[in-house]
């Protein structure tokens, strides 16, 4: 007699499969992926804002400052965008 362990695999699913595989096949869609584009636009922004732009800490304290901050740091990129594109204007025309 061979007392030998079996190799047997065992496959665990997760008890949240169902909405995984639901959630893989809405991904799928256009309109799901044309909202994933607006998304990955506005998470470039912010991550602009943080990385070049210091809106990582506040630099005024309390909820008014902090929208200040914010909306002039916004102002500022908008208008530096704004700017580089008129420069790319001119080099094309």
């Amino acid at each position: 007699m061979d007392n030998k362990k079996e190799n047997k695999r065992k496959l665990h699913v997760n008890k949240h499969f169902d909405i995984l595989q639901e959630r893989r096949l809405k991904q799928k869609e256009k309109c799901f992926k044309d909202e994933m584009k607006v998304r990955a636009q506005v998470e470039g922004t912010i991550a602009e804002l943080v990385r070049k732009h210091g809106l990582k800490k506040a630099k005024y304290k309390g909820k008014d400052g902090r929208q200040l901050q914010f909306y002039l740091t916004g102002t500022a990129l908008n208008i530096k965008r704004i700017i580089r594109l008129i420069e790319n204007e001119r080099k094309c025309a």
